[in-house]
């Protein structure tokens, strides 16, 4: 039934999971790249931030623990 889709759902979702850790400023991913992965902040705080025509980085969200990111990509596609 229902249950039984979800939790298939599920385990398709976690079968490829892992633990990346990230130094302060990194990339976890780039502008317009296509979400390969939904990602779980574990700890800490993650800053998405969009490159304007000026070259300038402007922050959209701020993603902190427990939060999740990608997923809507992963939904939509890119763009």
């Amino acid at each position: 039934g229902i249950l039984q889709q979800h939790l298939e759902a599920l385990e398709v979702l976690l079968k490829d999971t892992g633990v990346r850790t990230l130094a302060s400023r990194e990339w976890l991913f780039r502008q317009d790249a296509p979400a390969r992965r939904v990602y779980i902040v574990i700890n800490g705080l993650v800053r998405l931030v969009r490159s304007g025509r000026d070259g300038r980085l402007a922050t959209i969200r701020c993603v902190e623990r427990g939060g999740t990111l990608g997923e809507l990509s992963m939904v939509s596609g890119p763009g």
